[in-house]
């Protein structure tokens, strides 16, 4: 079993069975420095270490799709607020209220009428990956394919509430939490937010409950208006949370499960939006086959130890 994240005490208990069961994943992307902060040129390092973190994660695809990805970024809360006044500028340049991954690549929703005008949308794209990598520290991601996902034991996912979304999701947290607290030795807890739009939060939200014991916060890309009329805020970063979710999907189909699976050629074959975010530290994984076999077997050494902790009187109020 791994050894316990730091700060974690090491009681018999099944929220920490549970977490100390997340484990590393395999890896689509290249390899770069995991131990390693990158703050914008202007940030202060050990101003960035004292200060407040907020991550932004959305999701591509569901569990009907081929793929599904939790992606984003994590950066302090001044640059993020930075970061939300330069992209909505550049965004109002060309008279967009938001940004969707989806709706760009295919000229569809705000970007209908774009179709032919790959000078204007390269000019976009480049203005945003600018803003974009000049404002985060490190990005995230864990994409799952979910035929091999199906191969789980359905008792063991209602057992412990996993849909593809929720593994995502709660492995991305793992990966932050290994980071701060390893790696930069950050002390403060880091805001996990989550696009609320995404299918499945109640499972998510269960699983940081009985494994961390607070929920994760789930907020718009884009703003809502409520029935009485009030508008809940977008949280912008969440956008540039859907790009990345959106480009780690694409590259998982062509190259993980597709007529090109693993058989990725130089970074120049990627798209560019995907050879921008590899310059940016991280390097976010995959759960195939291989993967989902040995959650199986993790989930249920969980419940042997469970049973044998319980057996003898070890486990407190669960």
């Amino acid at each position: 079993m791994s050894p316990c994240p730091a700060g974690i005490a090491c009681r018999a208990n099944v929220g920490v069975f549970f977490l100390t069961l997340f484990f590393g994943i395999n890896f689509f992307t290249r390899s770069c420095p995991r131990f390693s902060i990158i703050c914008p040129p202007s940030a202060d390092r050990m101003e960035v270490r004292l200060g407040m973190f907020t991550t932004a994660f959305d999701a591509s695809g569901t569990d009907g799709t081929p793929i599904l990805t939790v992606a984003g970024f994590v950066s302090s809360a001044q640059h993020w607020d930075e970061f939300s006044v330069l992209w909505e500028e550049r965004l109002s340049k060309d008279d967009l209220q938001y940004f969707r991954a989806a709706e760009c690549a295919h000229s569809t929703g705000q970007f209908d009428g774009w179709k032919g005008s790959e000078i204007r949308r390269r000019d976009l794209l480049k203005d945003l990956m600018d803003i974009l990598t000049s404002h985060v520290y490190r990005q995230f991601g864990c994409t799952i394919v979910n035929e091999d996902f199906e191969k789980l034991s359905g008792p063991l996912k209602n057992q412990y509430i996993l849909t593809a979304y929720s593994l995502a999701g709660r492995t991305c947290e793992k990966d932050v939490r290994e980071w701060a607290r390893w790696a930069e030795k950050i002390k403060t807890r880091i805001e996990m937010v989550f696009e609320e739009g995404d299918a499945d939060s109640n499972s998510l939200r269960k699983r940081f409950v009985d494994d961390l014991g607070y929920e994760p916060i789930f907020r718009p890309k884009k703003d809502k208006i409520l029935a009485d009329g009030s508008v809940v805020k977008r949280f912008v970063p969440l956008q540039a949370a859907d790009w990345l979710a959106y480009e780690l999907s694409l590259a998982a189909k062509k190259y993980c499960i597709g007529p090109l699976s693993g058989k990725l050629g130089p970074i120049s074959d990627l798209r560019w939006p995907m050879q921008q975010f590899m310059n940016i530290q991280g390097v976010p994984g995959i759960y195939a086959a291989e993967e989902i076999e040995e959650v199986e077997k993790k989930l249920k050494l969980l419940g042997e130890l469970t049973n044998w902790a319980r057996s003898h009187n070890l486990l407190g109020a669960e």
